[in-house]
Parts: structure tokens; C-alpha cells; sequence
């Protein structure tokens, strides 16, 4: 038997998983960290990283 195909209103009802803080008990985002470093040369690089962000942090990231 074939499986059942989704619609896209199944797609955005589905449950996700998410992250909970245990501080503030909100729900954790993930996000794109993307910070300028100035080398030796004078060149710039951007160095990405993935964060968690909450209500908690959130001042800490968004300056």
C-alpha cells in the first residue's frame, strides 16, 4: 500500500521539536550567528555558528 500523501496544512500542523529553556521555560530558536573577525592582513572573515536563542539570551545576541 502506498503511503498517504501530506498536504502542506498537514506539513505546518505536524508537531515539531523544540528545545525548551529551563530558566525562563520558553521555547529555544535556532538561529545564524554570523561575526566579522578583522585578521593580521587587514582581511575580513565571518566566522557562522548556529545558536540557541530564548527570551534569556536574547540580549546577549541581538547588541
Amino acid at each position: 500500500m502506498p503511503k498517504k500523501q501530506m498536504t502542506f496544512a498537514d506539513k505546518v500542523k505536524k508537531d515539531k521539536h523544540l528545545v525548551y529553556c529551563p530558566k525562563c521555560e520558553g521555547a529555544k530558536q535556532s538561529i545564524l550567528y554570523v561575526e566579522s573577525i578583522r585578521n593580521d592582513t587587514g582581511s575580513w572573515k565571518f566566522r557562522e555558528r548556529n545558536v540557541n536563542v530564548c527570551k534569556c539570551n536574547q540580549a546577549e545576541i541581538y547588541k
